[in-house]
């Protein structure tokens, strides 16, 4: 049974984040430009080789004095090309990753600094339109809620409850009560 409830925890643990808008976009292009950049390299692979008919057609009893074969020869001067656009296209496509995510995330580290000073802004003046911004505004949402529930109890309380008669005290108390199912359980 424990085992169970280990294997349980650890396969709660294992979050992958994923935004399948951003992502799936960024797939599509790459896809797209592989096969723009494969059939563009292989139309430079065939009028090199059409170049090599051409020019070798009447020397059948020739000796061929290359001694790479004209395929080889093709492939070695155009295999480069593709490499190096394809590592341009994955740091391009890891700065347009990179650049969503950190405002994603500067976004929330905004909300945080705000909640360490013990400013909770109101959910609409955050402008950010990600799933992780949608929450921490919910969340917002409903701490401005608490907040605002405590601040009312806390405003209904007497000011002096030491002079104050029973019927006092027992209000106080149960505007305490109150104030204790509003506040979160540690």
């Amino acid at each position: 049974m424990k085992q169970q409830q280990t294997s349980t925890v650890h396969r709660q643990r294992r979050r992958y984040f994923v935004d399948r808008f951003v992502q799936g976009r960024l797939v599509i292009s790459l896809i797209l430009l592989e096969l723009v950049i494969f059939s563009v390299a292989m139309w430079f692979v065939y009028t090199d080789l059409q170049h090599h008919i051409d020019v070798n057609l009447y020397r059948v009893h020739q000796v061929q004095t290359d001694s790479m074969p004209v395929l080889l020869n093709s492939l070695q001067q155009i295999v480069p090309w593709i490499l190096l656009l394809n590592v341009i296209a994955l740091i391009i496509i890891d700065k347009v990753w990179a650049a969503y995510i950190r405002k994603i995330v500067d976004e929330l580290e905004h909300i945080f600094s705000d909640l360490k000073k013990l400013i909770i802004k109101s959910p609409e003046k955050i402008k950010g339109e990600h799933e992780v911004i949608g929450q921490a505004k919910d969340w917002l949402r409903y701490e401005r809620q608490r907040n605002e529930e405590l601040h009312k109890l806390v405003a209904a309380l007497p000011e002096d409850v030491c002079h104050s008669d029973e019927k006092t005290r027992q209000q106080v108390k149960e505007t305490l009560e109150k104030i204790q199912d509003v506040l979160p359980k540690p």
